[in-house]
């Protein structure tokens, strides 16, 4: 099932840059202990987002937990995704930000898809650099 939901009016505030869209959904990734993040930079590659960012969580409830916080975060800044799909079944849940586009997999499901493979293009963005303290799980890239 898809949900979609129209942005809201902006007309009191900007939407948030692309460079810090894709911090605040790296830190909430991050801070619900999402594994094996990896950031692809598909500006000039892509006309349909800036950034994709692919996160593993270990269960089903780890990847529904993983996209919640992040849409939590993000709808506290003011962020609405365009898309949400998946969250129902919670192996592959896809939270598309516009500029920045968020997949959360089981690693099964990731592995089967690898859809990594289909950016070797794109400039490969260590999510070390987007975090305050970077743990040793992350910059699988």
């Amino acid at each position: 099932m898809i949900h979609t939901a129209a942005a809201p009016a902006r007309s009191h505030r900007q939407p948030l840059e692309s460079e810090a869209l894709l911090k605040q959904v790296v830190r909430a990734a991050d801070a619900m202990k999402a594994e094996d993040i990896a950031i692809r930079d598909v500006r000039g590659l892509a006309s349909y987002a800036d950034f994709l960012v692919f996160v593993s969580g270990t269960s089903d409830r780890h990847v529904s937990s993983i996209a919640e916080k992040v849409m939590e975060t993000l709808k506290a800044a003011g962020e609405i995704p365009v898309s949400v799909e998946g969250l129902e079944s919670a192996q592959w849940v896809l939270l598309d930000y516009g500029d920045v586009i968020l997949h959360v997999f089981q690693p099964p499901v990731r592995d089967y898809y690898d859809l990594e493979s289909m950016w070797t293009d794109a400039k490969k963005i260590p999510a070390a650099s987007l975090l305050d303290s970077p743990s040793p799980a992350h910059d699988v890239n």
